[in-house]
């Protein structure tokens, strides 16, 4: 599986420190395999650290210039971020956004909202969840088509090719939308493309702007049956490459007892807060999951920029089982759609 033009973030440590090891200079591309996985000791969860010591998985780790990266995002967000220092804090109970003028929940919110957030702070991983939000919102609304790819150790057994399409109302570069009447900050629908068993599945996602509702979810579910089987590797190597970056390494734990998780570890891009990284254990504690995610950055010029997905490798130790969904060239921004797309009826009129 080949991914024009990826990168994903090879962690470094939580403060960003230099590390000492046997790496080549920091300015030359090199490669952390099974020969030298130690180097990884501090850079890596643990779980991918003993894949790479047995050669199951290697990274081909280049330089990355930290003002460059930095500049992905357009010196507008930058500057949208920097304005928002002291207008927020954080509703106690529910770890909900709140506007310091009004004590209520923001009008409109646009770049992260907390350009600084100090590692001692009690609320700083809630603070760390909005920013990632936010820094996640600036495009407005896209779509992409996209594989999820089921994968064991003979192979793949299963793939679905699918789409989604999204609109946000919060965080958009573009300006707050005049319309919003179900106080949204934002919507979604997917739906199943290949093969013919799935074609016609969708969902559709609203999430409100609040500190209380929850997410509002609706699937339409057709007759599926099974697929064929082909070969595949899971760990991807073409035109994918890894650097290092500092990180934040947050704990969650989720309050709904219906959650499937139990403890979740995420490593955030401490610059860009993108998730690379996402360690997850079942309800008895037991860790059992490794999620990695790559990303591409879309940029005009200093007024907007954008970041999308590129790849996520899910992976199962438990069960020796991965997924992988992987975008096609068709991924696209798009900050005009009509709110009405993204209704009931779309869903039970998807494959008419």
């Amino acid at each position: 599986m080949t991914i024009a033009g990826l990168r994903v973030a090879l962690l470094a440590s939580l403060l960003g420190v230099p590390l000492a090891w046997s790496a080549p200079p920091a300015d030359q591309p090199w490669t952390l395999d099974s020969t030298n996985w130690q180097d990884g000791k501090d850079l890596l969860p643990d779980p991918v650290l003993k894949r790479l010591e047995k050669g199951e998985y290697w990274f081909k780790v280049v330089p990355v210039d930290a003002q460059k990266f930095h500049d992905n995002y357009a010196k507008k967000f930058w500057d949208l971020t920097a304005a928002n220092e002291g207008k927020y804090e954080l509703d106690d109970a529910t770890c909900g956004l709140k506007d310091k003028a009004t004590g209520k929940n923001p009008d409109f919110v646009v770049g992260m909202p907390f350009p600084k957030i100090e590692e001692n702070d009690p609320k700083a991983a809630c603070k760390i969840a909005w920013n990632f939000t936010f820094a996640g919102s600036g495009a407005g609304g896209g779509g992409a088509t996209f594989t999820l790819n089921g994968i064991d150790s003979g192979g793949e057994f299963r793939r679905i090719k699918a789409f989604v399409h999204t609109m946000g109302y919060q965080g958009r570069l573009d300006g707050k939308l005049k319309d919003n009447p179900e106080n949204l900050e934002g919507q979604g629908v997917t739906g199943a493309l290949e093969p013919q068993d799935v074609e016609g599945f969708s969902a559709l996602t609203k999430r409100y702007w609040d500190w209380d509702s929850k997410d509002a979810i609706w699937a339409y579910v057709p007759q599926t049956r099974r697929a064929r089987r082909v070969n595949a590797a899971w760990w991807i190597q073409d035109n994918l490459v890894f650097v290092k970056r500092p990180v934040w390494i947050v704990e969650g734990q989720s309050s709904d007892p219906y959650y499937n998780f139990g403890k979740v570890i995420m490593y955030f891009d401490r610059e860009m807060y993108r998730i690379y990284w996402k360690l997850v254990h079942n309800r008895a504690g037991e860790y059992f999951y490794t999620a990695a995610c790559g990303y591409h950055f879309v940029k005009n010029d200093d007024t907007f920029s954008a970041v999308f997905p590129s790849l996520v490798i899910g992976v199962n130790d438990k069960i020796n089982r991965a997924a992988i969904g992987g975008r096609y060239q068709s991924s696209f921004i798009e900050r005009n759609w009509d709110p009405s797309y993204f209704s009931l009826r779309t869903l039970t009129h998807m494959s008419d």
